[in-house]
C-alpha cells in the first residue's frame, strides 16, 4: 500500500470513528446529507451567476442596483405584486378552510365530488386555466359576455364582465391558491382530535363559536403553512400575470424579471437577480413571522389516543353549502373546461358556440406531433417520480427539525425554503449557467429538468411535510426514543403513519406543479427533452388557441385520474389508522 493510500484510509477510519464516538443515526447523516446537498446545488448557481453579475473582471460593481431604485416602475410594480399575492391569498385562506371544513367535519360533504373538488383547478395547467378564463370572460370574445349580450343585452343592459382588471387579476390568483391551502388544511382536519370540538358543542357552543375558537385554531399550523405556501407561489408565479395581468395593464414582478432574461438581448441577468432578492426579502419575512408564531406551540397536536370523528349536522344549512360548493365547482372547474373543450373543437376561437363547425382537427394535430406526445409522457413521468422523491426528502428534513435542537432545526428548515426566495426562471437561468456546460453537460436533458424541479418545488414539499409533521405529539417521539427506538425506525412506524395522508396529499401537490411547470421548463427543456410547459408556451407563442385548449383538455385528463387515484388512496389510509 502506498503512503498516498494510507493516508486515504486513515483519514476515512478517522471519519467514522468520529460518527461513532458522536453516536449519529443513519437518519441525521441521511438529513445532514441532504441538506448539504440542497446548500450546494442552490449555492453553486447562485455564486456563479452573482460573479458574472455583480464582479465582472473581479471588480465589484452596483450599477444594477442604482438602476432599478431608479427606474419609475419598480415601486409600482412591487405594489402590484404584493396586492396581488395578499388579495388572491386572503380569498383563498378563507374559502378553502370553509370547503376543508364542510367536507372534513360535516354532513354538507359531497363524497368524491368533494375530494376533485379543490384539486381542479391546480390540475389544469395554469397557464391553460389563465386562458380559459381568457376565453371565458374576455370583454371582446368572451364566451360569458356573449351568453350575456344574448339574455339581459336583449333588455337594454349592459353588463360585460373583464377578467383583464384588478377584479379579475385577484379572482383567478384566488382560484389558484385555493388547491394549495385545501390540501394543507383539509390534512389538519382530518388530524386533530374532534373530540375538542365536541366538548365545545356539548358546552353550548354555537357551530360557528366553536370553528372559530376550536377548530381553526387547532390547525394553526397548517394556517400558517397554508399562509406561507401562498407567497410563495405567488411571489413566482409567471403564467397568470403575463395571460391576464399583463393584458390588464398591470405590471407584475415575475414578468419583469422574465423579460429581462428572454426579451432583452443581450439578457439582463443583473437586473433579474436585483428584482430577485425583492422576493427574497420578502418570503425571508414572511418565514420569520412562521417561526416566530409556530415557536409558541399554542395549537393542537395528535396524541397517542384516537377518536372518532363526529359529523356535524348542518341542518337547513346543508343544501346551501353544498350548493356554495357547487357554485364554486362550476365557477373555477367546470367553466374554464368546458371553454377549453369548446375552442378546441372550434376551428378558430370566436364567441359563437356552433356545434356544426366542430372538429377533431385539433387533436389530431397534437396525435400527430411526435414533440406533443414526448411531452406529455416526459411531464408525467417527471411529475411521479419527482414528486415521490421531493416529499419522501422534505418529511426527513422536517421530522428532523422538530426533533433537533432549536439552533441546529431552525438551519435545516431555512435551507429547505431557501429556494423559494429566487424565482423560478432565476433558479432555472443559475442551473442552466451552472450545469448545462462543462464538467457537467447536462444541457436540454430531462435529469437537469429533474433536479431543478426537486430545487424549485422544495419549499412547497417542507410546507406540507412541516403541517403534517408538527402535529405529531413529542410525547410519541419520547415514548418511542426511550423503548430504545432509532429516528429511523421512530419515523418508519410511528411518525409515517400518522402523517402518511398529509404526504399523499403532498405528493398528489408535487406532481401537478412538477408535471405542468411553466417557468424553468421554457429555459431548460428542449425539442429533444419537450414537457408540457415548453410546449404549451411554444403554442401560446404562435396563437394557436385551439391546439392549446386540446392539449389542456387532455393533459387535465390524465393528470385529475392520477391525482384523483392518490387522494382517495389517502383517505383509506387514514380510515385505516
Amino acid at each position: 500500500m502506498s503512503l498516498a493510500e494510507a493516508t486515504v484510509t486513515t483519514r476515512s477510519n478517522g471519519v467514522l470513528d468520529f460518527i461513532r464516538r458522536q453516536n449519529f443515526s443513519i437518519f441525521q447523516i441521511l438529513s445532514a446529507l441532504i441538506a448539504l446537498t440542497i446548500v450546494l446545488l442552490v449555492a453553486y448557481p447562485a455564486i456563479l451567476m452573482i460573479a458574472r453579475v455583480f464582479f465582472p473582471g473581479g471588480v465589484p460593481q452596483t450599477t444594477a442596483f442604482r438602476e432599478v431604485m431608479s427606474s419609475p416602475w419598480v415601486l409600482q410594480t412591487i405594489m402590484n405584486t404584493v396586492f396581488a399575492v395578499i388579495g388572491g391569498g386572503f380569498f383563498a385562506i378563507v374559502t378553502a378552510s370553509v370547503f376543508a371544513w364542510l367536507n372534513e367535519r360535516t354532513d354538507a360533504r359531497l363524497g368524491i365530488i368533494g375530494d376533485i373538488m379543490p384539486i381542479v383547478p391546480l390540475i389544469v395547467p395554469t397557464v391553460a386555466m389563465a386562458i380559459g378564463w381568457i376565453f371565458l370572460a374576455s370583454p371582446g370574445a368572451g364566451f360569458i359576455n356573449a351568453a350575456l349580450r344574448a339574455t339581459v343585452g336583449q333588455m337594454g343592459w349592459d353588463i360585460q364582465i373583464s377578467v383583464t382588471s384588478w377584479a379579475g387579476v385577484i379572482f383567478v390568483y384566488a382560484l389558484y391558491f385555493v388547491p394549495y391551502v385545501y390540501l394543507i388544511v383539509a390534512a389538519a382536519f382530518r388530524n386533530v382530535d374532534p373530540a375538542l370540538e365536541e366538548a365545545s358543542r356539548l358546552s353550548g357552543a354555537t357551530m360557528l363559536t366553536t370553528l372559530r375558537k376550536v377548530s381553526l385554531p387547532a390547525i394553526k399550523p397548517a394556517l400558517i403553512g397554508a399562509s406561507l405556501l401562498v407567497v410563495i407561489t405567488g411571489l413566482s408565479l409567471y403564467s397568470i400575470p403575463v395571460v391576464i395581468a399583463n393584458r390588464a395593464g398591470i405590471d407584475i414582478l415575475s414578468v419583469r424579471i422574465l423579460r429581462s432574461l428572454t426579451f432583452e438581448y443581450p439578457a439582463r441577468t443583473d437586473l433579474a437577480m436585483v428584482l430577485s432578492l425583492f422576493l427574497m426579502v420578502a418570503i425571508a419575512t414572511v418565514w420569520i413571522i412562521q417561526r416566530r408564531i409556530m415557536a409558541a406551540g399554542n395549537f393542537a397536536t395528535i396524541g397517542g389516543k384516537s377518536a372518532r370523528h363526529v359529523t356535524v349536522e348542518l341542518g337547513a344549512w346543508k343544501w346551501p353549502a353544498r350548493g356554495l360548493m357547487l357554485f364554486y365547482i362550476a365557477c373555477t372547474s367546470v367553466l374554464p373546461l368546458l371553454a377549453l373543450v369548446v375552442v378546441s373543437l372550434q376551428p378558430f376561437w370566436r364567441p359563437e358556440i356552433d356545434p356544426s363547425t366542430f372538429t377533431l382537427r385539433h387533436y389530431q394535430i397534437l396525435i400527430d406531433r411526435p414533440m406533443t406526445r414526448n411531452a406529455m409522457q416526459n411531464s408525467i413521468g417527471l411529475g411521479v417520480v419527482g414528486g415521490l422523491v421531493g416529499i419522501v426528502i422534505a418529511a426527513i428534513m422536517a421530522l428532523y427539525v422538530l426533533s433537533a435542537p432549536k439552533a441546529i432545526g431552525r438551519i435545516v428548515d431555512g435551507v429547505t425554503k431557501f429556494p423559494a426566495a429566487l424565482s423560478h426562471i432565476v433558479i432555472g437561468v443559475g442551473f442552466l449557467i451552472a450545469f448545462a456546460g462543462a464538467p457537467f453537460y447536462l444541457s436540454g436533458t430531462l435529469i437537469l429538468l429533474f433536479i431543478v424541479y426537486i430545487v424549485i418545488y422544495l419549499p412547497e414539499a417542507s410546507i406540507v411535510a412541516g403541517a403534517s409533521v408538527s402535529q405529531v405529539g413529542r410525547d410519541l417521539l419520547e415514548a418511542s426514543s426511550i423503548s430504545g427506538a432509532t429516528q429511523g425506525y421512530t419515523f418508519r412506524r410511528v411518525v409515517l403513519p400518522l402523517i402518511l395522508p398529509g404526504l399523499i396529499s403532498g405528493w398528489a401537490l408535487l406532481f401537478v406543479l412538477m408535471s405542468s411547470e411553466l417557468t424553468a421548463s421554457a429555459l431548460l427543456a428542449s425539442v429533444r427533452t419537450p414537457v408540457v410547459g415548453f410546449v404549451i408556451i411554444d403554442i401560446w407563442e404562435q396563437g394557436s388557441f385551439g391546439n392549446l385548449a386540446a392539449l389542456a383538455f387532455s393533459f387535465t385528463v390524465i393528470t385529475s385520474t392520477i391525482v384523483l387515484l392518490a387522494m382517495r388512496f389517502s383517505r383509506r389510509s387514514f380510515d385505516r389508522k
